[in-house]
């Protein structure tokens, strides 16, 4: 799937900041896992999109 989407620096650094402690935080907790009703699968789709965002080209 492609997105575009706009928005400004600070917010894309801070989604990036969110969303690794986010992994962080759930990473080999499956109770903090199940209390936000995910499972490692979904942990491991978190971390691709993650990852997507820090490798996608920006333009200005």
């Amino acid at each position: 799937m492609k997105v575009t989407i706009e928005t400004t620096q600070k917010e894309f650094e801070v989604v990036n900041v969110v969303l690794t402690r986010l992994v962080n935080e759930l990473k080999g907790q499956p109770d903090a896992l199940e209390k936000w009703g995910l499972n490692q699968i979904d942990l491991g789709r978190i971390e691709r999109f993650r990852d997507t965002l820090r490798s996608a080209p920006v333009s200005e």
